[in-house]
């Protein structure tokens, strides 16, 4: 699937530098992931999401492949201190590709680097 599908994702306490802080990691998160987000503020804010949340809501809006056409707004109640990995697990979801598997530790590393030495394929 090669269309892109939008979540909304609203922040029911209003614009506050902390949200603006969990915006941008959210955003990278997504990112990671090969999704975009862009924060909305102010008018960029649907109005129905608006409506809900209150006049000084903040939105996050994420550009997700393969998405839900129809998801509802995703709303981060007042007061939750670090809702990231709950936000992801919806995302997620919603289209929201898993995070990609970790690098090798560096143990595991000179594990293979010593097989490989051994059976001559490097020095």
């Amino acid at each position: 699937m090669t269309e892109h599908d939008g979540v909304l994702i609203g922040f029911a306490d209003g614009d506050t530098a902390a949200r603006q802080a969990l915006g941008r990691r959210l955003a990278d998160a997504v990112a990671r992931r090969g999704a975009r987000a862009t924060m909305l503020t102010g008018p960029a804010v649907p109005a129905e999401l608006r409506a809900a949340l209150g006049p000084d809501a903040t939105a996050l809006a994420i550009d997700l492949a393969g998405g839900s056409r129809d998801a509802e707004p995703i709303v981060v109640p007042p007061g939750e201190a670090d809702p990231l990995d709950r936000l992801l697990r919806e995302l997620e979801r919603h289209g929201l590709p898993p995070e990609p598997a970790a690098p090798y530790s560096p143990a595991e590393e000179d594990e293979v680097a010593r097989r490989l030495e051994a059976l001559g394929y490097i020095d």
